[in-house]
């Protein structure tokens, strides 16, 4: 099936990095810790995002992808405003879709975009990530590009993930 969500991590702890999305305007609330990701809610009618944190960084799981993928200005506000690292990253591989937004405080560090069923060639700014010689953004459907992009920048998702004791 391929990777179908959003990701968005930043170098900062959780209450910071919401709060930074609060003082932009937008407000995520908390409903329950869950210790394991397939606890998570699966109604269609409602978006859920799953966050949680490690190592001194949060991770949100964006199952809408609106968040990631459609709110780059919203990311690189949060990142000025932190004065952190903030990634919003992922891939909806029924069109073929990857994205990959970093800003290091009021800094962009690379923007990509790819539509394989609307562009012959990505939307890329910023410097290419040295894991992208060998694991382009775009790789593939399971998201192989995306997630060592996010390695090469020091988030563990997967590690992350695995750890258990994620809020939503």
């Amino acid at each position: 099936m391929g990777m179908h969500f959003g990701i968005i991590a930043g170098r900062v702890s959780l209450d910071v990095l919401l709060r930074g999305f609060g003082e932009l305007g937008l407000e995520l609330h908390q409903v329950r810790p869950l210790d394991r990701l397939e606890d998570a809610p699966q109604d269609r009618d409602v978006t859920y995002v799953i966050a949680g944190e490690r190592d001194g960084a949060s991770y949100l799981i964006d199952q809408s992808m609106l968040l990631s993928a459609g709110q780059t200005d919203l990311l690189a506000a949060a990142a000025n405003r932190t004065g952190v690292l903030v990634v919003g990253c992922g891939a909806e591989t029924v069109s073929g879709t990857f994205w990959f937004s970093a800003f290091d405080g009021r800094d962009l560090l690379r923007m990509f975009w790819m539509c394989r069923s609307d562009l012959a060639l990505p939307f890329s700014d910023g410097r290419p990530l040295q894991s992208e010689a060998s694991h382009p953004l775009d790789m593939d459907w399971d998201g192989d590009g995306i997630f060592a992009g996010l390695s090469e920048l020091g988030f563990d998702y997967n590690a992350w993930l695995a750890a258990g004791r994620i809020n939503f």
